[in-house]
């Protein structure tokens, strides 16, 4: 078995993605469906462990295993609890833990001052001058990521539903979830499968996005929407960092949309450069270079010290 010198993840609500660099300068990719939800207790962090356990199936002992999460735990205690878990389950000698608005801050436009958007399944804007740090939604499907793919399948398959139950709604978004979902009752159903809701319902925002390019005026309304929020997230951020003509990227699984990419950079004005992997990217350059972290103290945990490289 090859030594591992170190292990980068990107930890979403959706899937885990990752590269495992050995020391004779091969590296393997790691692709896995299921994420993970927001780390608030003990329950969480074992099936957060458990999916780390699941992506580094075959994988020899770690040198070092940078993360790059949704759902970064803000309590030191339980982010202390959680590194120690990886680094024991994982078999790692050092487990580097950083929220995911970092590496897609890190990963769009290094350590240079501006904002990164990150449009998936959640919502959440990020910027950073060299002086502070100012995050704008975030904070889940249950209180915010307003515009983002669970939001958007979520008012989709709203509309749909309202449609079979004959209160207005959407013809052919409820033509597009009986097609690919079942049911009404099978709708209903699979939504509220334990551990698979904000996936499910995420699931549904392509075909939102597909009958919005087909003219459906409800879908056109609900994109609209979408672009408002994501649009309003990025602003706030710019505002309260006082950035003027400073950087703006987007990534996230919607950035494969070119109807909201195209309506967001209208809606903004300003051009937006589109990094669809800024997530692992940023975790694989500070997985090489920990001194961007600097600027994100509160935004990472670290079981020891440094990694080697």
């Amino acid at each position: 078995m090859n030594p591992t010198p170190h292990a980068v993840l990107d930890i979403g609500q959706s899937g885990i993605r990752g590269t495992v660099q050995y020391r004779n300068g091969t590296s393997t990719s790691i692709d896995v469906v299921g994420g993970v939800t927001r780390l608030v207790d003990d329950a969480a962090v074992i099936n957060y462990v458990a999916a780390v356990q699941r992506a580094l199936t075959g994988v020899g002992p770690i040198e070092c295993l940078t993360i790059g999460t949704t759902g970064f735990p803000h309590d030191q205690d339980l982010a202390r609890t959680l590194t120690r878990s990886v680094r024991d389950a994982a078999s790692a000698s050092v487990v580097v833990l950083v929220a995911d608005e970092v590496t897609s801050l890190v990963g769009s436009i290094a350590d240079a001052d501006g904002t990164a958007l990150t449009w998936g399944t959640g919502l959440v804007a990020f910027g950073a001058t060299s002086q502070r740090w100012v995050r704008v939604d975030g904070r889940g499907y249950a209180l915010g990521d307003e515009g983002s793919g669970f939001w958007i399948g979520r008012a989709g398959l709203v509309a749909a539903l309202n449609w079979l139950e004959r209160r207005q709604g959407s013809k052919q978004l409820a033509t597009a979830a009986l097609t690919t979902l079942g049911n009404r009752d099978e709708i209903i159903s699979a939504a509220y499968q334990a551990g698979a809701t904000t996936r499910y319902v995420a699931n549904f925002a392509p075909a939102v996005l597909d009958a919005a390019d087909n003219a459906c005026p409800v879908a056109n309304d609900i994109v609209d929407e979408a672009v408002q929020h994501a649009a309003g997230a990025i602003s706030a951020v710019e505002d309260q960092l006082e950035l003027c003509s400073a950087a703006v990227a987007v990534t996230g699984g919607l950035t494969r949309s070119p109807l909201l990419i195209n309506r967001l950079a209208r809606k903004l004005d300003v051009e937006i450069t589109v990094v669809p992997d800024a997530h692992l990217a940023g975790a694989i350059r500070i997985a090489d270079n920990p001194a961007l972290l600097a600027r994100f103290p509160r935004l990472a945990h670290n079981s020891e010290s440094t990694c080697s490289t």
